[in-house]
């Protein structure tokens, strides 16, 4: 059975998801959700941070998401933002 990791949200992006619409917090919720079922998905860039880890990058519904897969078993969402 795969592990399941948390998500953790960074504040900025918890302010944003706040004022979005229903649908739109549905849509990036259950996007979370499904990276802590599959912490592996591959985003479609990867770019580095200033420390450099890489982080991924992927287009899902109207947005851009970006999250960073840390050892701890998490999934740090890091950034959204509209396309």
């Amino acid at each position: 059975m795969a592990i399941q990791y948390r998500y953790l949200i960074d504040q900025a992006v918890d302010e944003m998801i706040e004022n979005a619409s229903r649908r739109d917090q549905r849509v990036l919720r259950d996007f979370f959700r499904f990276l802590g079922r599959q912490p592996s998905t591959v985003g479609d860039e990867q770019v580095p941070d200033a420390s450099g880890r890489v982080n991924q990058v992927k287009w899902h519904d109207r947005f851009v998401i970006t999250w960073v897969d840390h050892s701890a078993h998490e999934v740090r969402i890091v950034a959204v933002e509209f396309l």
